[in-house]
């Protein structure tokens, strides 16, 4: 089959593409020259890039090397051995960038003091913090009705023994 001969594969893709020119792909001798002279090319294509940069500190800004985590083979792969693996790659982005890091990376003061924006951004999370038998509501009366009684609990809870006989519940 033709799975097994590389050039054969590039036939058939001049076959399917409808051109006849000879030598339209790379020839080579082996799989593995092949993917080494690719990566030649592209290793040489980045270094004509980065020399073309100022070296200047405020024009580009230099990352530390991170090492690139390979997978030998395919394989199930737990949820904490992905999340380790996010944890252990550092962050690659630079000022020159064309979608700054800092547009994704707004503080909180900015989030508060956006109004609406700011209950928006907020509100997910304070209704799922929320107890079930509250939003397992069946009308808007009485999930507010459950809210208040919610957070009156929650206070009330949350005062010392000595105050507490002066509340009624």
């Amino acid at each position: 089959m033709a799975g097994s001969n590389i050039h054969e594969l590039y036939k058939i893709l001049d076959c399917l593409t409808g051109d006849k020119r000879k030598h339209k792909l790379p020839e080579s001798c082996s799989d593995s020259k092949l993917a080494n002279d690719f990566v030649y090319f592209f290793d040489n294509k980045i270094k004509n890039i980065i020399s073309t940069f100022v070296s200047d500190s405020s024009h580009m800004v230099m990352s530390e090397q991170t090492s690139d985590i390979k997978l030998s083979e395919f394989r199930i792969v737990s949820e904490l051995t992905v999340s380790e693996m996010i944890k252990k790659a550092k962050p690659t982005y630079s000022a020159i960038d064309p979608m700054p890091f800092k547009l994704f990376n707004r503080n909180k003061r900015f989030r508060r003091e956006c109004g609406k924006r700011a209950f928006a951004n907020s509100a997910p999370r304070l209704y799922n913090n929320l107890p079930s038998f509250v939003r397992a509501a069946e009308t808007a009366a009485l999930f507010k009705k459950r809210l208040k009684t919610h957070r009156f609990t929650e206070s009330y809870n949350l005062l010392n023994e000595e105050m507490r006989p002066s509340f009624r519940l």
